[in-house]
């Protein structure tokens, strides 16, 4: 029998919790020079932490694009943005994968 997805309240309210905060963190802070593979496995952290649930990638979404305008000086903002749309596009192509048809 398979369990409710039981969503962040951090991400669910667009909060920063600790581990919250670590993670867009270490999303936004990692490289994307080695190709699709390791955008994929990046999608698929993503996809373990928050599950596939639009309300948890969408609370994602927010407080990576705050944190990024925070923390990326403004030369680099672009090619962040490119990168992390590369990274959620890849997170919902594989939930899409996951339904069931």
């Amino acid at each position: 029998m398979m369990t409710a997805h039981q969503c962040d309240p951090h991400l669910r309210t667009t909060g920063y919790g600790p581990l919250t905060r670590s993670r867009v963190l270490r999303l936004l802070l990692t490289p994307f020079d080695d190709g699709p593979a390791e955008v994929e496995s990046i999608a698929a952290v993503v996809l373990h932490e928050v599950k596939p649930c639009a309300d948890c990638l969408t609370g994602m979404l927010l407080l990576m694009t705050e944190v990024a305008y925070a923390l990326v000086p403004e030369a680099a903002r672009r090619q962040v943005v490119v990168n992390w749309e590369r990274q959620l596009i890849e997170a919902l192509d594989q939930i899409g994968g996951q339904r069931p048809t």
